[in-house]
């Protein structure tokens, strides 16, 4: 609905380059109408814009080249039910969205983290996947250097590869469930240490030892960091 007064601003302030996501599709054919180069951006990372692109392009993931990437039958069942409310337009649509970039696509994420991810990306949409983050917001608070510094100094303390970073992103907050089985989780990987952020919503007083399981941070202690975020 919003198209006929996109174009409208186009046709007025003639940008020249358009930045858009793949939710607007017809933002990227709005400019391509008007000879302006558009570049899609990815908010998500190359993983699930990777998988994302096979799934539109397969209708099923066997077959994904990625199989740590992978889903439980119960997760699939509920993709493709509503995989197929999608209408077949709009999977087009999606789909055009990404492989109508000029020359390049901008993601968010890091060559370090996503590198085979971005190269498959660049590969099947015939552009160059440029990572331009992780972007994240930093929010100044006493004491944060101090913190950010007994950090290094434990990472410097652990071999290379042997830690693991856990992090839902800045808008989901765990429910209880899901914080107990994914300490469940990291107890069972005995030989990975790891740091885990831990959102919870602004006005929530949850203390961080009634979310864990009973003696957790105990059975964990030396080789894992949890932070707490509200």
């Amino acid at each position: 609905m919003a198209s006929p007064s996109f174009c409208d601003i186009l046709d007025r302030i003639k940008p020249d380059l358009l930045i858009y996501d793949v939710f607007q599709p017809w933002a990227a054919e709005a400019a391509a109408s008007r000879k302006i180069p558009a570049v899609c951006y990815s908010i998500t990372g190359a993983a699930s814009m990777a998988f994302a692109h096979y799934l539109l392009r397969h209708r099923t993931t066997s077959g994904f080249p990625f199989p740590e990437i992978c889903m439980r039958p119960d997760e699939l069942k509920n993709l493709r039910k509503n995989y197929e409310n999608v209408n077949l337009d709009e999977r087009i649509a999606i789909l055009r969205a990404m492989e109508m970039s000029t020359k390049i696509c901008l993601i968010n994420t890091s060559r370090e983290i996503k590198g085979k991810y971005i190269d498959y990306i660049s590969e099947k949409l015939g552009n160059t996947a440029v990572p331009i983050g992780s972007l994240i917001r930093v929010q100044e608070k006493k004491g944060s250097k101090e913190e950010d510094v007994e950090m290094m100094k434990w990472l410097d303390g652990k071999q290379k590869h042997s830690t693991l970073y856990l992090s839902f992103g800045s808008e989901y907050y765990l429910s209880r469930e899901e914080i107990q089985e994914i300490a469940k989780g990291l107890e069972l990987i005995s030989n990975a240490n790891f740091i885990w952020v831990i959102r919870f919503p602004a006005g929530e007083e949850t203390p961080l030892e009634e979310a864990l399981p009973n003696g957790f941070l105990e059975r964990v202690k030396g080789r894992g960091i949890i932070v707490e975020i509200t």
